[in-house]
């Protein structure tokens, strides 16, 4: 759980740039990268949902019946009609360079 909070973490502002620059890497650039899951229904959304890292903390905290319980009732408020069920999430990525001469791992 602790490597779960530390990956989470790496998310919010400032985190990973600064990660990064500890390593010694150069021109650090935070990217927002737009996501999206695309489901048939509320229950698949549910499951895909529980393998997610910010969901192992979700399911220690209220247990698996009550998270997937409350995911599916989330998912049913967001059908459409004739259309798959969205999930969209921003996904953070970082862009950076190691200094000239630099060994490389």
């Amino acid at each position: 759980m602790d490597n779960q909070a530390a990956m989470v973490s790496l998310g919010r502002p400032g985190a990973g740039e600064h990660l990064l620059t500890s390593y010694g890497f150069l021109d650090v650039e935070r990217l927002d990268v737009p996501f999206a899951w695309e489901f048939a229904d509320p229950q698949l959304y549910a499951r895909a949902l529980a393998s997610t890292g910010p969901a192992y903390e979700a399911i220690q905290n209220v247990g698996e019946a009550e998270f997937h319980r409350a995911a599916v009732e989330q998912a049913q408020g967001q059908l459409r009609d004739g259309l798959p069920l969205r999930a969209e999430i921003n996904v953070v990525g970082y862009l950076a360079r190691k200094p000239e001469g630099a060994e490389r791992a």
